[in-house]
């Protein structure tokens, strides 16, 4: 190794501090005859501190009160010429804990260097959690005040010989007798060149990053060693930092080694000192960490699903992806800093279930299903799973939010076709049941109705009576039919609504109904059964006449819209109440006095078997308006 002095004419006592700065190190050199401590930016920056210099028992308050008498053992060994490493906990001034790797350098009598290495979460639980566990639990032995004090004065034997000198920043000019030792317990590489480009001195840090030994290359020029021509960057950098007496900074990839590396050169009048830090793990984990940022915005943004973070007692929301506001029509502010806001949409039904779902969540995963209503009333189903976090940092519970709407109008569905397959058994038996006795029983009347002296005044009312119970019949053989292959046609959907409309010609004049039929602009063609298509007319129209009352209106209105054909039969009767709506198409439900509750399920079914959807919408004292979707015929 290069001699001291050699190194001493290089780097100055502020040069001690800046290398220490540029490493990254956290420096905190102990002046043990004055009390007083210097600290470097790093150092100050992780306690939180403004001034480079302060007393002894104020820095002790920097470091866990359990951790002091730690520090004055090691210490004691340090006084010896014994290198120590021990690790240690940092008390920031928001009173957080960071563990540290701390190394400690006997520089003189009267100064002690230590090197702080704050630790990730992960290098704690590792590699040190083990020993610092038992070093806590021989510490907790300990009365609690003694933990408190540091006899740092006992370390120095005759401390009284030495004089306390002024804290300016030269009185650190009494480490420079072990500062070899500082430099090779950096752990980036370190170079020091003198102004005619020799090589003075290399600690083992570099030659690691290098992968090869140069100590022995002393007083040789740089460019020998590593030729401009290999290592061209190097030339230009650290050429224009030593000609332009600038610090220059730089990042290279060394091909050979496969490592990315960040260059630093300090000029001075006297030389160069070069740091050089393999950031090749960093960078990697920089660039995935950035890759993955990347996937999960991509993936936040674009998925209609609401993802989550929420603390671990879901007082707020730490995080809601972009998705939230078209969820829930509330903006991620009002989710993350107002949690009434967002309680206050959640069904009021649903609101005890959903938080009790929430507080499952703290503790295992959970899934609740529940409703929320929107700004314009709409009830929508959120299905939501969460699951909790436990980290060393804080904890956390993550989820992510499900519009189920959809799926439970098909469970809805799928439950209403379960009650017409039952209807359809049920109608199947009855219709064979009845339809011969019927059937004997109308010719018969129609032959006693034939001879006048046989007709008495009650043979009308049979007669009616027979042709209810025979339409009854023929809705549930309708309903009861098997699915046959359908003769799709072009069709025109003003035709079948004017063919309709005719048949009905007598009821609309004798109520004195207005008709208005109007459509948009389109074609209005369908692909259909024109059969079909006109019985779910007849019925709805029936429907709409029958709701009428005298001198209404029946308005019937086509648009075309994207793929789809709308037409809409709008009565002006007096309406049907919200709870009422909800039960329409319900088998057996009706609301007239002598209906059988099947001809809107009939209706809605040969929609359906034409690929359609039936919908309704009413307001008490309104009237109701129906409308039929369709596909448009391509």
């Amino acid at each position: 190794m290069m001699p001291l002095e050699k190194i001493q004419s290089l780097v100055s006592v502020d040069d001690f501090f800046e290398l220490s700065n540029v490493a990254g190190l956290c420096l905190s050199v102990l002046n043990i005859g004055s009390d007083r401590v210097y600290m470097n930016v790093p150092m100050r920056n992780v306690i939180e501190e403004n001034e480079w210099e302060m007393s002894l028992p104020d820095w002790l308050t920097f470091l866990h009160k359990k951790d002091r008498l730690t520090l004055n053992d090691a210490l004691t060994q340090v006084r010896a010429g014994e290198p120590r490493e021990l690790r240690l906990r940092i008390v920031r001034r928001d009173q957080s804990l960071a563990w540290a790797k701390c190394h400690l350098v006997y520089l003189s009598s009267r100064f002690v260097a230590c090197l702080f290495e704050v630790l990730s979460t992960e290098d704690v639980h590792t590699k040190w959690i083990g020993s610092s566990n038992q070093q806590l639990e021989m510490a907790d032995f300990l009365p609690e005040e003694k933990t408190f004090q540091l006899d740092i004065h006992n370390l120095i034997p005759n401390l009284q010989t030495f004089k306390t000198s002024k804290t300016e920043k030269n009185d650190i000019s009494h480490i420079f007798p072990r500062f070899s030792d500082v430099l090779e317990n950096i752990p980036y590489g370190l170079a020091i060149i003198n102004k005619d480009w020799e090589l003075v001195y290399v600690n083992a840090a570099f030659e690691r990053i290098f992968e090869c030994s140069i100590s022995h290359l002393y007083s040789q020029q740089l460019w020998k060693i590593y030729s401009a021509q290999n290592y061209y960057a190097y030339y230009i950098h650290l050429s224009e930092a030593m000609s332009e007496q600038k610090v220059v900074k730089f990042r290279d990839y060394l091909h050979q080694l496969r490592k990315i590396v960040d260059v630093s050169a300090y000029p001075n009048e006297e030389g160069m000192t070069v740091f050089v830090q393999d950031v090749t793990a960093v960078q990697s984990y920089v660039e995935a960490l950035e890759d993955a940022e990347e996937r999960f915005s991509l993936l936040a943004s674009n998925i209609k699903d609401v993802f989550w973070i929420a603390d671990a007692d879901f007082e707020a929301f730490e995080y809601v992806s972009p998705s939230y506001h078209e969820f829930f029509n509330l903006t991620p502010y009002q989710s993350v800093s107002q949690k009434d806001e967002w309680l206050s949409i959640i069904h009021k039904d649903d609101v005890d279930y959903v938080l009790e779902g929430f507080r499952k969540m703290k503790y295992r995963r959970a899934v609740i299903e529940f409703r929320i209503i929107t700004k314009d009333d709409t009830i929508k189903w959120i299905r939501t799973r969460g699951f909790p976090v436990f980290n060393e940092r804080h904890d956390m519970i993550v989820g992510v939010h499900e519009d189920i709407t959809q799926l439970k109008e098909r469970e809805e569905w799928k439950q209403k076709e379960k009650q017409l397959e039952t209807v359809a058994h049920l109608a199947a038996g009855i219709a064979h049941e009845i339809k011969n006795p019927l059937t004997s029983i109308k010719g018969f009347l129609q032959i006693m109705l034939s001879e006048e002296q046989r007709q008495n005044k009650y043979s009308d009312i049979v007669f009616n009576e027979l042709e209810r119970i025979e339409d009854i019949v023929n809705e549930f053989m309708m309903l009861a039919k098997p699915e046959r292959e359908k003769q799709m046609v072009r069709t025109s959907l003003p035709e079948i609504v004017d063919y309709t409309t005719s048949l009905f010609k007598k009821q609309i004049e004798e109520k004195s109904i207005t008709l208005n039929t109007s459509y948009s602009d389109g074609t209005f063609q369908v692909l259909s059964e024109p059969k079909r298509l006109k019985q779910v007319f007849i019925n709805l129209i029936k429907n709409a006449l029958e709701a009428s009352t005298v001198y209404g209106t029946l308005t019937i209105e086509g648009e075309e819209k994207d793929d789809l054909l709308f037409v809409r039969v709008r009565d002006s009767g007096k309406g049907i109440d919200a709870e009422t709506l909800k039960r329409i198409g319900e088998p057996f439900f009706t609301t007239k006095e002598k209906g059988t509750g099947l001809g809107i399920v009939v209706t809605k079914k040969l929609v359906h078997d034409l690929g359609g959807d039936l919908t309704f919408d009413s307001e008490k004292g309104k009237g109701t308006t129906v409308t039929v979707t369709l596909p448009k015929s391509k």
